[in-house]
């Protein structure tokens, strides 16, 4: 659903709980809530690019991955959280939303 030209998606994340969401001016907003672990602080949002999220998620291979963040601007790092999906590591640069 997010915009053709940008695929932008904002990640807004605290503890226990990841909010997506989108929008896109010909074809309205979309949010999804996803229950989350091992965020303790402050409420984090961050935008990314939704089709490098995917990539990533579907040549890892793993029900669950780790998302490594150190701020709203800076780069992200993605890793399967467990051995299964060996070492593989991404890393993925944030967008201004």
């Amino acid at each position: 659903l997010s915009a053709e030209r940008t695929k932008a998606v904002k990640l807004s994340i605290n503890e226990g709980k990841m909010v997506v969401s989108t929008s896109n001016p010909e074809f309205g907003e979309a949010e999804e809530t996803i229950d989350i672990e091992g965020y303790k602080g402050p409420t984090l949002d961050i935008g990314f690019n939704a089709k490098y999220l995917i990539d990533f998620l579907q040549a890892v291979g793993t029900k669950e991955v780790l998302l490594e963040l150190k701020d709203g601007e800076t780069q992200g790092l993605l890793r399967p959280a467990d051995e299964e999906g060996g070492d593989y590591r991404y890393v993925v640069m944030p967008m201004r939303i």
